[in-house]
C-alpha cells in the first residue's frame, strides 16, 4: 500500500510514516522527492499512493496533525501530476483509486464510496455515494503496522472488484497491572472491559485509575477497582 508503479516506468513510494512521497525510475537511480510535507497545513504523513492509468499523476492520502493514533476523519486525498503542483480532491477520504469511467473510489470507516472524477482536469464533482460496506480497513491497532489506513480492495481494468470482507481493524487488547513499590508483587487490575488501555494514571485518591482508549473516539476512562465501575 506504500508503493505504486506507473505505466511510464516511474515508481512512487513512501519510505516511512512521517514524510512525503519519493519517486524513482524502474530502471534504477537515486530516488527524488515527489511530495513535501506541508507543516503549515498540519500535514504529518503522505501515504497510499496510486498512479492514474496513464501514469501521469498520482493519487495519495494526506494524514494531518499526527501519525500516532490518527484522526482519520481529518485525512485528505490529493492528486499530483508528474509535472505540476498537487491539488486537493477530497476531505475525509482514505486510500483513493481511479477505477475508470470517470469514477474515483475511496474508503471511509470500512466503507467504499464513489465520486465523479475527471482524469484530464484532475477534479472531482458531485456528492460521494456509498457503494460497499464491510471492507477490512486498517485504521487502528499496533502503531505503524495496522493503522496504515489501507483498505483491502482492488479493481481490475475490466471493472471487477475484489476485497477483503471485514470491518475497521480492531485495536490490540491490553490490561493494567498493579505493582508494589519494589516491583516484586504483580496484581492484575480486575474488572476492566476489553480494550487497549493506554497511558494509565493513578488519581489523587490513590484508588481510581484513569486511562485512554486508543480506538475510534480516543476516549478517556476513569475506573474504580473497588466499586468495579
Amino acid at each position: 500500500s506504500a508503493i505504486t508503479w506507473g505505466k511510464n516506468g516511474n515508481i512512487v513510494f513512501s519510505h516511512s510514516m512521517g514524510v512525503g512521497l519519493s519517486i524513482v525510475r524502474d530502471s534504477g537511480g537515486e530516488p527524488e522527492e515527489f511530495t513535501t510535507i506541508d507543516a503549515s497545513a498540519n500535514e504529518s504523513s503522505h501515504r497510499l499512493p496510486h498512479f492514474l492509468p496513464d501514469g501521469n499523476a498520482v493519487l495519495f492520502t494526506v494524514l494531518r496533525y499526527t501519525t500516532i493514533t490518527p484522526d482519520w476523519k481529518r485525512a485528505q486525498v490529493w492528486v499530483k501530476p508528474l509535472k505540476g503542483e498537487r491539488k486537493l480532491l477530497l476531505e475525509n477520504p482514505i486510500d483513493a483509486r481511479y477505477i475508470g469511467n470517470n469514477i474515483l473510489v475511496f474508503a471511509r470507516q470500512a466503507k467504499l464510496f464513489a465520486v465523479r472524477f475527471d482524469p484530464k482536469s484532475l477534479t472531482v464533482s458531485g456528492t460521494p455515494v456509498q457503494v460497499l460496506d464491510g471492507v477490512t480497513h486498517a485504521l487502528y491497532g499496533q502503531a505503524g503496522i495496522t493503522w496504515t489506513g489501507a483498505a483491502q480492495y482492488a479493481v481490475g481494468q475490466d471493472g471487477t472488484l475484489i476485497y477483503g470482507p471485514g470491518s475497521i481493524e480492531p485495536p490490540l487488547l491490553s490490561s493494567l497491572v498493579w505493582f508494589d513499590r519494589d516491583g516484586s508483587k504483580r496484581t492484575p487490575v480486575a474488572g476492566l472491559r476489553p480494550m487497549l488501555h493506554f497511558a494509565g494514571r493513578i488519581l489523587p485518591d490513590g484508588k481510581r485509575l484513569a486511562f485512554s482508549e486508543v480506538y475510534l473516539n480516543k476516549d478517556i476512562w476513569v475506573f474504580d477497582p473497588g466499586g468495579g465501575g
